[in-house]
C-alpha cells in the first residue's frame, strides 16, 4: 500500500490546501483523514476480482473521488484484471469520476501502454513492491490531466524518462524507495514542483542533469548513497526556485569541502535538512 505521505500529497493537489482545511483534527500520522464528500451524489465503486479468478483484490474509497486497489493479480489469465479496473472506471458516469488513483497490487511487475487512456486522473499511485518496467506510453491519456504521480515502494533500476515525459502538467513526482542507481537524465517536466527520490541507491547525479526541471522547489535525496564530491553547484545551478534540499542520512554538512556549493545555495535562500541538524540558509 503507499504511503501516508504519498497518498496525503496527491490529495492536497488534488483538493488544494483549503479543502484539506475541512479534515477532522482527530487524525494523526497513522490514520488517513476523514474528508467530507463535496458531492453528496458521489459513490464509491464497487470492483472486485471474479469469484474463479485466481487473483484476489478489492477497490475502496477513502476520500471522494478516491480508489485504492490491493491485493494480488494473477497475470496468467488472457486478459489482465488490472485491464477490469481501468475499464470499469471508464465507463463511470461524470459525476461519479475517480481522480486519485492508488493501485497498491501484488505481482503488478510492469505497466503496459496505454493502460490508462480514456481516464481523467488527477492523481495516480502505482506501489506494488515489484514494479520494474513502466513502458514509453504507459501514462498515454494522461498529459493534460494529472499534476501528480507517485510510484513508491517498487524496483525501478533507473527514472522512466521516456514514459515521464508525456506528462505536461505534472507538478508532484514520488520515486522514493526503489533501486534507482544514477541520474544520468530527467524529462523535460517544466511545471515539477516536488521530486522525491529519497531512500534508493543513487550514488552519481549528472552535472546540469536539472536543468529540465527549471521550477522545481522540493528536491529530497535523503537515504541515498552519495558522496559530498557527487553533490556540487554543477548539478544544483539550474534550480533557481528551489526552496528545500533534503540530504538527510547522506553527508554531514560540517564536513562540506566545496565552499561554492555552499554560497550557491545562500544565494537560493534554500533549507538544507542535513542528516544531524537543519541548516537555515536565509
Amino acid at each position: 500500500m503507499a504511503s501516508y505521505s504519498t497518498v496525503l500529497f496527491l490529495l492536497v493537489t488534488i483538493l488544494g490546501a483549503e479543502g484539506l482545511n475541512q479534515v477532522t483534527e482527530s487524525n494523526n500520522n497513522d490514520t488517513l483523514p476523514d474528508i467530507r464528500l463535496p458531492h453528496p451524489d458521489w459513490y464509491c465503486p464497487k470492483i472486485t476480482s471474479k469469484s474463479k479468478s485466481s487473483s484476489s483484490f478489492s477497490c475502496s474509497c477513502d476520500f471522494p473521488h478516491t480508489l485504492r486497489c490491493d491485493g494480488i493479480l494473477d497475470y496468467s489469465h488472457p486478459r489482465p484484471p488490472l485491464n477490469r479496473i481501468t475499464n470499469i472506471l471508464k465507463k463511470l458516469p461524470n459525476d461519479s469520476f475517480v481522480s486519485l488513483l492508488d493501485l497498491s497490487l501484488q505481482n503488478l511487475t510492469s505497466l503496459p501502454p496505454k493502460l490508462f487512456s480514456g481516464l481523467s486522473l488527477s492523481g495516480l499511485v502505482v506501489s506494488t513492491g515489484r514494479l520494474s518496467k513502466v513502458a514509453g506510453k504507459a501514462f498515454v491519456g494522461l498529459e493534460q490531466s494529472l499534476t501528480a504521480l507517485g510510484l513508491p515502494n517498487n524496483q525501478l533500476k533507473e527514472v522512466p524518462v521516456q514514459s515521464l515525459m508525456l506528462l505536461d502538467i505534472l507538478e508532484q513526482l514520488d520515486l522514493s524507495s526503489n533501486t534507482i542507481t544514477a541520474v544520468h537524465s530527467l524529462p523535460s517536466l517544466t511545471s515539477l514542483e516536488h521530486l522525491d527520490m529519497s531512500r534508493n541507491y543513487i550514488t552519481d547525479i549528472a552535472a546540469g542533469v536539472f536543468q529540465t526541471l527549471p521550477n522545481l522547489k522540493e528536491l529530497l535525496l535523503s537515504d541515498n548513497s552519495l558522496q559530498s564530491s557527487k553533490i556540487s553547484h554543477y548539478n544544483l545551478q539550474h534550480l533557481s526556485y528551489m526552496e528545500k534540499l533534503s540530504l538527510a542520512s547522506i553527508i554531514s554538512l560540517s564536513r562540506f569541502k566545496f565552499h561554492s556549493l555552499i554560497c550557491f545555495l545562500q544565494i537560493l535562500r534554500i533549507w538544507i535538512f542535513s542528516s544531524t541538524k537543519l541548516v537555515a540558509l536565509r
